[in-house]
């Protein structure tokens, strides 16, 4: 399975040192152009946020990492493998995430992505019961919000799905993908290895190295509207009510992901 990385020009510090790790880990790396939010001229910047949801505040940082994940989407979609591993350049593996790569008898049948990292201390649903375990890890149905876009497996056809759901919508990617409230994530059937496999650089201990390389003073588009908000807070007591119930009928566990 290609692992295709996203990668700054300018960012030569973070590649160096992920390339370090993949080849102690011997893992075969690709490299793609990584967008610089920060070089987009206003007009691209305003054709992308004009499709906004509102719900979300925008920074051209996160509109690079959007059109980012786009770009790596059509190259796999263009692929002849059936699936693909995409990561962020502040990335971790654990030991055994080798071996995710090598083979994907562990992944469902019906999956179109596979998140492989955790925040670990975001509580998110997944079903109660494992679709599959592979190496100690559950391979477990997600139902909720589940944040973040620095390492999942994702079906080709989910990344020829996603440039489509896309074209014409933007709000942070990891939004758009694990954010159930934005109608995307259910377009896909998404799982969650657990314990991850993988963590962003910046939730592990040395995580002065691993801070954003979006200069600081990068401009800001404040989006989010007063309807935004209320439909924001009362999605978020529904949810509440919503994990009360199938946390009693033991249908879905509630949890923190962890990483080993």
């Amino acid at each position: 399975m290609k692992c295709y990385l996203i990668n700054l020009e300018r960012s030569k510090d973070r590649l160096s040192w992920f390339m370090k790790q993949s080849r102690d880990l011997c893992i075969v790396v690709e490299r793609v152009d990584a967008v610089d939010g920060c070089r987009l001229e206003n007009d691209e910047i305003e054709r992308v946020t004009k499709t906004c949801s509102g719900l979300y505040q925008v920074e051209v940082g996160a509109i690079g990492c959007y059109l980012s994940h786009r770009k790596v989407w059509e190259i796999i979609a263009a692929q002849e493998d059936e699936w693909a591993f995409v990561c962020e350049d502040d990335l971790r593996f654990s030991q055994i995430f080798p071996s995710f790569l090598s083979d994907t008898k562990w992944i469902p049948s019906d999956a179109d992505i596979v998140k492989a990292e955790t925040s670990t201390e975001k509580r998110i649903e997944i079903n109660y019961l494992p679709a599959t375990i592979f190496k100690s890890r559950k391979i477990q149905r997600l139902h909720s919000a589940h944040r973040g876009t620095a390492g999942y497996f994702i079906r080709k056809a989910a990344a020829q799905r996603l440039i489509k759901l896309t074209e014409r919508k933007y709000d942070p990617v990891d939004e758009l993908m694990f954010n159930p409230i934005l109608g995307i994530a259910q377009q896909n059937n998404i799982y969650q290895i657990n314990p991850a496999v993988c963590i962003q650089g910046i939730r592990v201990a040395d995580k002065q190295d691993f801070l954003s390389d979006i200069p600081e003073g990068s401009p800001r588009i404040n989006n989010v509207t007063r309807l935004g908000k209320i439909f924001r807070e009362v999605k978020r007591l529904l949810n509440a009510i919503r994990r009360f119930i199938l946390r009693q009928l033991k249908i879905s566990e509630f949890l923190a992901v962890p990483f080993e």
